[in-house]
């Protein structure tokens, strides 16, 4: 094997690992954004802050 063989696998084995590691931290951050979401809107006082918060960033959106 030629160095350039021996980068070349490098190189991808660098871009596999870089999106396994990629999806599992969307993965992981789509979970603990839905168990927040949850403990936020199982609480009366916390769901009224967060649609809020959420509605105030949908206006500021669109404009």
């Amino acid at each position: 094997m030629t160095i350039t063989t021996i980068l070349i696998w490098a190189a991808i084995g660098f871009m596999v690992s870089a999106e396994v590691y990629y999806y599992l931290y969307r993965k992981r951050s789509a979970e603990r954004e839905s168990r927040l979401k949850d403990f936020i809107l199982g609480d009366d006082n916390l769901r009224q802050h967060y649609l809020e918060y959420h509605n105030q960033n949908a206006k500021s959106a669109r404009q």
